[in-house]
């Protein structure tokens, strides 16, 4: 891995980030749920979380 910093408020361990990457796709699926979750939370569920709705 390379050796660098991010202005982060926390360390992450790099063991959690091996087994994390090992499975990419639940990562992105999670960060997707969460992202949708935040946006409803911000807009409310009528506002584009169904499929098909029209903006």
């Amino acid at each position: 891995m390379p050796d660098f910093t991010l202005p982060l408020h926390s360390q992450t361990l790099v063991e959690w980030a091996r087994q994390v990457l090992h499975d990419a796709i639940a990562l992105l699926m999670d960060h997707a749920f969460l992202e949708k979750k935040g946006r409803q939370q911000r807009h409310g569920p009528a506002n584009g979380s169904q499929a098909g709705s029209k903006p």
